[in-house]
């Protein structure tokens, strides 16, 4: 019994790669039922017990603690892309443990400064309790943020995929232990939140322990590094919170032209969605690895199958929309407001899901990371239009949520032309518009109530398959052989 616990603790801290793309994506799905669980409890059960202020408080701190790795300046981005491909043993220690120290001596700076500067600051109680729970977050995160990128960069995403169970996992335990002893104070989610985010810290720490326990590199030599890095990896970072913003510049627009309580009500809708994208970009960081040790001609067969399987599988999720509504109404009445907003974020798992797992990974593979910020520029500059439109000209959050929408959808559209016929020289056309009219289809049902958002993009969906029956075929081919094995 002892041996046996000995050698799964060995396993669960082994930095060797003995696992395969599919074992991987197993990792990575558990993590992520994990993930669905801690998602449940914080999109359902937590707005059960939280009052509206209270439950907007919370979504205050996840939009915020969503951001806090820009004191980073790219640093985890730019050592993903350097070491991506590459094996754990080919890492050098010394430097990797200098860079380490230099990175997570520069955010306690930052944090202090920070502090120190909101104490001349006057703000609420609750606002202020966010800022200092926002400050110890980013530490623990950011700090990870140095580490983590080791793991995904040299195909040993089974570490990362625990450690985000981890986190997950030690959230939803206190979690439920606060909704057990009846509060309904959200500080109490926001300190359970942290713990986790430390206890997947401490996991990837001791993972390290190989690459930490080595002499430290003299900083001279590692400033080199260090700066391209930074240099390489900026542009990505900037790239992923243009991304996020183009969903995040709707709900700021939202809070500050109508207030917390209908962000609170967009809030639920778009965590809805959100676990579902978490999970996709999981599967993106097992890819990334493998694709970049593949030549031109595996890149470009491996793109086309994994394209032909999004496009088949991926607009089904539209038929979850009537199902999901009817037990949220009974669950959550007062959030019967949110279901409309849910309706037209549904094309998010759709555009947004492709972004991240097929075209963000390609992009990265390929290097070509100014393309990635400028079609995330352009998104979130579409995005900052429309809603600005709807909220301050047409009055109207409807239309904002359209408009984040209409943003999403661009940039899907415009970067897979890009690797289409810049890198790959495959065709795009006929596909995306198939999952543009679907999208457009189910959105304009929603208005229409019944059973409609059930059939419409059914039928449209269909028609699609029947017009692209090649990508279909090889879909079903994806399919059958993972089946039979």
């Amino acid at each position: 019994m002892i041996d046996m616990l000995g050698s799964a603790l060995s396993s669960l801290f082994s930095v060797e790669e003995k696992e395969g793309v599919v074992s991987n994506v197993g990792y990575a799905f558990l993590s992520q039922a994990i993930a669905l669980a801690s998602s449940f409890v914080m999109s359902l059960i937590v707005p059960k017990v939280l009052g509206v202020a209270e439950y907007a408080h919370w979504q205050l701190f996840l939009f915020y603690a969503g951001y806090v790795a820009v004191t980073m300046l790219g640093v985890g981005d730019g050592l993903y892309l350097r070491l991506g491909g590459k094996r754990f043993f080919e890492i050098d220690g010394g430097v990797f443990k200098t860079e380490a120290l230099i990175v997570s001596l520069s955010q306690i700076c930052v944090a202090l400064v920070v502090w120190m500067a909101s104490l001349v600051v006057d703000m609420d109680s609750g606002f202020r309790f966010v800022l200092g729970s926002l400050l110890v977050y980013g530490l623990i995160q950011n700090f990870y943020g140095i580490v983590a990128p080791v793991f995904q960069a040299v195909n040993l995403t089974r570490i990362y995929s625990i450690s985000i169970a981890m986190s997950k996992l030690v959230f939803l335990v206190l979690a439920v232990g606060v909704i057990a002893s009846g509060s309904s104070q959200y500080e109490a989610f926001v300190l359970s939140y942290i713990a986790g985010m430390l206890c997947s810290l401490a996991y990837c720490l001791v993972c390290a322990r190989k690459l930490l326990s080595v002499k430290r590199a003299p900083t001279s030599t590692v400033m080199k590094p260090l700066l391209a890095d930074i240099r390489n990896g900026f542009r990505v970072m900037i790239a992923y919170y243009a991304s996020t913003l183009i969903v995040g510049v709707a709900r700021q627009i939202v809070v500050m032209k109508w207030g917390l309580e209908a962000f609170g009500q967009m809030s639920f809708a778009f965590s809805m969605v959100s676990f579902a994208l978490v999970f996709i970009a999981q599967i993106s960081l097992v890819l990334f690895p493998v694709l970049r040790r593949f030549d031109s001609e595996h890149l470009s067969a491996s793109y086309a199958i994994i394209r032909d399987l999004l496009f088949v599988v991926s607009p089904l999720v539209y038929l979850l929309y009537l199902p999901a509504s009817f037990v949220l109404g009974i669950w959550l009445p007062q959030y019967v407001e949110s279901f409309r907003y849910l309706g037209i974020l549904m094309p998010l798992l759709v555009f947004d899901g492709k972004m991240n797992m097929l075209c963000s990974t390609y992009f990265k593979v390929y290097n070509d990371t100014r393309q990635l910020l400028l079609f995330n520029v352009v998104a979130l500059a579409i995005s900052l239009l429309l809603s600005c439109i709807g909220a301050y000209v047409l009055g109207s959050v409807d239309f904002v949520v359209y408009g984040l929408l209409v943003a999403i959808m661009v940039r899907s559209v415009i970067s897979e032309r890009y690797l289409a016929m810049k890198r790959l020289h495959l065709g795009y056309l006929k596909m995306s518009l198939s999952e543009c009219l679907t999208a457009a289809s189910f959105v304009l049902s929603i208005n229409a109530g019944g059973l409609v958002p059930l059939f419409a993009p059914l039928l449209v969906h269909t028609l699609s398959l029947l017009i692209s029956k090649e990508a279909f075929d090889s879909a079903c081919d994806v399919i059958k052989g993972r089946i039979m094995k």
